[in-house]
């Protein structure tokens, strides 16, 4: 009975050691990014209010147009115009983030099992083309994969649009290396 517990307490050091059985490898957060828009430094909208993730995971702060400073459980980061950052956070728990004068709170929720994320299942993103009419304005939450790059989108024109009548939309090419890294192609 001795050994069975030495050898089975051996194997889970084993797996802790190498971060295994404790959280899934496709683990991430979820919404994986937070798209802060603000108006002349006053009003300001979130994308999401709540995030569910695992230890170590990052959230991708993305300021869409104005210059942030976003207080991350009392640590200020801030991020640039049209920039983002990412943070993590290293025990579990409920932690905040609060942005903007107002300010509005994102909750972020570390828990113990895993979140799974979004797997990229087609090379090739389309989107419609925002209202702006320039594809710079794509929102970044949208179609946006976990670890793929923020922005990329060009003007094409894809028949699957306006009911099937086609028109312009707004396309990019994202690879997956080997090393599990997404990179826009082109």
């Amino acid at each position: 009975m001795r050994k069975t517990a030495v050898v089975l307490a051996s194997i889970l050091a084993v797996l802790a050691a190498f971060g295994l059985g404790t959280q899934s490898a496709a683990a991430a957060a979820n919404p994986s990014i937070i798209t802060v828009t603000s108006t002349a430094g006053v009003t300001c909208t979130v994308s999401a209010t709540s995030v569910r993730a695992n230890v170590g995971d990052v959230l991708t702060l993305h300021a869409a147009d104005r210059s942030i400073v976003a207080n991350v459980d009392g640590s200020f980061v801030t991020v640039p115009g049209g920039g983002s950052t990412g943070v993590s956070f290293q025990t579990l728990g409920v932690h905040t983030i609060e942005v903007c004068p107002q300010p509005l709170t994102v909750t972020v929720n570390i828990v113990s099992e895993p979140v799974d994320a979004p797997a990229v299942h087609d090379d090739i993103q389309q989107v419609g083309v925002p209202v702006s009419g320039d594809c710079v304005d794509v929102d970044p939450a949208v179609g946006h994969y976990v670890g793929a790059p923020i922005g990329g989108w060009s003007k094409s024109w894809a028949w699957w649009i306006n009911d099937g009548k086609g028109g312009p939309v707004c396309t990019r090419e994202l690879a997956e290396r080997s090393d599990g890294t997404i990179v826009l192609v082109g």
